[in-house]
């Protein structure tokens, strides 16, 4: 065997090796220094300034290059119900049963007769609850006048008299008159009433 030639065959063939090994390093080299293209977005936020991310736009947030002008707010005063509650006064219901003016006549210890006028007058309680009622008789003649109060208690349908007298002379024209006053108490109702609210809407 030639060992001239075989030493050229053996070298060429390292020599091969050594530029495979040489250009595959080269590639490498080349794919990472050959820089990458990166594509940077820009957003104009409202006011017309330039950001790198819609974050940074105060005004408002978008994902498009240029933002849609702001929607409008309009405000305006409605009037709208709601329900209160009011305190009031109650007054109890009642009816005058019977009201009616007699002439008494009565004997004193001395033995001589005293006349005198009788008011009468009956008070029916149609109310749920007892109540105090207060019956009034003005009395007067030519001569002269009193007023006598009466009060009684009287239980929810029940009917009561209340009884006064005035000293007047026999066959003296005489005239009465009925006043009554019926308990009263506070209470609470609900009513609607009106608020004016301000309310908002975008256009």
């Amino acid at each position: 065997m030639n060992w001239t030639a075989y030493g050229i065959i053996k070298m060429r063939i390292s020599n091969k090796s050594l530029l495979t090994a040489f250009l595959g390093t080269i590639f490498v080299i080349l794919i990472a220094c050959t820089p990458q293209t990166i594509t940077l977005i820009k957003y104009q936020c409202q006011n017309g300034r330039v950001a790198d991310s819609i974050d940074l736009c105060g005004e408002q947030k978008c994902p498009e290059k240029v933002c849609p002008p702001i929607p409008k707010k309009i405000c305006k005063n409605v009037s709208e119900p709601y329900v209160d509650k009011v305190e009031y006064q109650y007054t109890f219901n009642y009816g005058i049963v019977d009201d009616k003016t007699q002439a008494d006549i009565e004997e004193t210890p001395q033995g001589s007769l005293n006349y005198f006028t009788r008011q009468i007058t009956k008070i029916k309680n149609f109310d749920t609850e007892t109540g105090n009622f207060k019956v009034i008789h003005h009395y007067r003649t030519l001569k002269k006048e009193e007023i006598k109060e009466i009060s009684a208690l009287v239980k929810s349908g029940e009917t009561k008299e209340f009884n006064s007298t005035f000293d007047n002379a026999f066959g003296e024209d005489i005239e009465v008159k009925t006043a009554v006053i019926a308990p009263t108490e506070s209470k609470d109702r609900e009513v609607i009433k009106y608020k004016n609210v301000e309310r908002c809407s975008y256009e």
